[in-house]
């Protein structure tokens, strides 16, 4: 039996080829679903604001409550909450509890 080193040199370089187009595509994927997750965590957001609404009176605790119901809730949608993520729903709440301060304006 001739072992034909042209067919090894073949499948290695194909190998070579699909190689990283699998990781991008793994990368791609993941990238999918972590935006998928992001848009499930903010329509969280609401629910937990409600919620903290109903439970606490004072602005911080509510604030701290909606930030804590976030953070456990993203490991189970497998979503890894980064410092980024965490700063901008903490904005989000914020342009929303000052978007409802003048919503909710009583007149004189």
């Amino acid at each position: 039996m001739k072992f034909d080193f042209n067919i090894i040199i073949h499948i290695l370089s194909g190998l070579i080829i699909c190689i990283p187009l699998l990781i991008k595509l793994i990368d791609v994927t993941k990238e999918a679903i972590q935006n998928r997750n992001w848009y499930i965590i903010i329509s969280l957001l609401s629910t937990f604001m409600i919620e903290a609404e109903e439970l606490y009176t004072e602005g911080a605790t509510k604030k701290e409550y909606v930030m804590k119901m976030i953070k456990s809730a993203a490991p189970k949608l497998s979503y890894n909450l980064t410092d980024e993520d965490y700063m901008k729903i903490s904005d989000m709440i914020d342009e929303i509890i000052a978007m409802t301060k003048h919503v909710n304006v009583t007149s004189k």
